[in-house]
């Protein structure tokens, strides 16, 4: 919820700014900005370092995908905030954005908005900031992650339609399957754990028989291979 709010917050932001950026160049207000003699290098220079912080979001990404290959409830993290996450602000998202204000600049050039220009960089700086605190608080180790992932968990065998519940379960019964193979005990029991609660929001929904049967089919098939390692 408070992510949300954030992401609200940067969006109404974004808006404002660029609502207040246009008035300043269609001359409705006084330039807010300093203009200087050589302003068309200002606004090329101010274009090639807003194209390279663009850019710099690709490179996170890529570093994000390539090292990072942890699971969470058999969901994998750079998946999950580059796809998954129910969020506005999704790393995939933020990329096309970031390639969308590089136009927005090169447009900004040729109508000489100066201010537009300067407010777009700013902007594309602050979406790379999103991003680099997503993964500082990933590598950190931060619980938000895991709590983001598990309410996705828990939200879609509320509302998912039969398919995604079962794919979430099949995820998840194959993540303990694994954390057995490897004695990862902590993480056999949270996902022992989310599959509890799971299965609390399946059994309040007595509508939709296939599903209780398709969960209670994956715990009788968990059971049994805990079992059979534990022999």
């Amino acid at each position: 919820m408070k992510r949300k709010v954030f992401e609200c917050g940067i969006l109404f932001l974004i808006s404002v700014s660029y609502v207040i950026a246009l008035l300043y160049d269609n001359d409705i207000f006084d330039p807010f900005v300093l203009l200087s003699n050589n302003i068309e290098d200002q606004m090329n220079t101010i274009f090639q370092v807003q194209a390279s912080v663009a850019t710099l979001g690709i490179a996170l990404i890529s570093l994000l995908a390539g090292s990072y290959k942890e699971t969470i409830y058999g969901v994998p993290v750079s998946r999950f905030i580059m796809h998954i996450r129910p969020y506005i602000l999704k790393h995939r998202n933020i990329i096309l954005f970031e390639l969308f204000l590089i136009l927005i600049s090169y447009i900004s050039i040729i109508f000489n908005y100066y201010n537009s220009l300067i407010t777009t960089f700013l902007i594309s700086i602050l979406l790379i900031g999103v991003m680099v605190y997503d993964i500082f608080k990933i590598f950190n180790g931060d619980k938000y992650i895991e709590e983001a992932i598990k309410e996705h968990c828990l939200s879609i065998c509320e509302d998912g339609q039969l398919g995604e519940k079962q794919g979430i379960l099949n995820v998840i019964s194959d993540d303990i399957k694994y954390a057995v193979d490897n004695n990862y005990f902590s993480r056999v029991k949270k996902d022992l754990n989310i599959l509890q609660d799971l299965f609390i929001i399946i059994n309040n929904n007595q509508s939709d028989n296939h599903i209780n049967k398709f969960w209670e089919e994956n715990y009788i098939s968990i059971c049994s291979y805990i079992f059979e390692q534990e022999k």
